[in-house]
């Protein structure tokens, strides 16, 4: 269940990370203000998208939908997700300025289910971890519900 929803997490921040990516990228495009300056900078922007760019977050993907499949990091994945949501949304804002009507806030829902997912998945992993090493008896003690052996 847990893996499920970090993958629906991961699956539902992806159409605001494209926007936030093509937002950015136009932005860098249409910066140089000549023809000359649009096609380096549309050359230079293929050589990082096509180079350590593109392969670096490639293999952050690939982490953090690795990450998620394992208990112990999970919460670690999680919070990444939580900090991705937050930075391009903060992008997105500043870039293209306060939506002005209310329905211009749907575009911000998937983040938002995906941000309540993250935050109950960490939430629900770090309780579970901390349950489990609760029970863990202590040099001396006994495991509950055990009795200790008298010497």
């Amino acid at each position: 269940m847990r893996v499920f929803a970090h993958l629906v997490a991961v699956a539902l921040i992806v159409p605001q990370l494209l926007l936030t990516a093509i937002v950015l990228l136009l932005g860098h495009l249409i910066g140089g203000r000549s023809l000359g300056s649009l096609f380096l900078r549309a050359l230079d922007l293929l050589d990082f998208v096509f180079g350590w760019g593109g392969l670096t977050v490639l293999l952050l993907t690939v982490a953090v939908i690795t990450a998620g499949f394992i208990q112990s990091w999970r919460p670690f994945a999680s919070v990444f997700v939580i900090l991705i949501i937050v930075s391009s949304t903060v992008a997105l804002i500043v870039t293209i300025g306060a939506p002005a009507a209310f329905d211009a806030l749907f575009l911000f829902a998937p983040a938002v289910i995906a941000m309540a997912l993250s935050v109950w998945l960490v939430r629900a992993d770090l309780t579970a971890t901390r349950r489990r090493t609760d029970s863990i008896p202590l040099a001396g003690q006994s495991a509950p519900g055990i009795p200790r052996e008298s010497t």
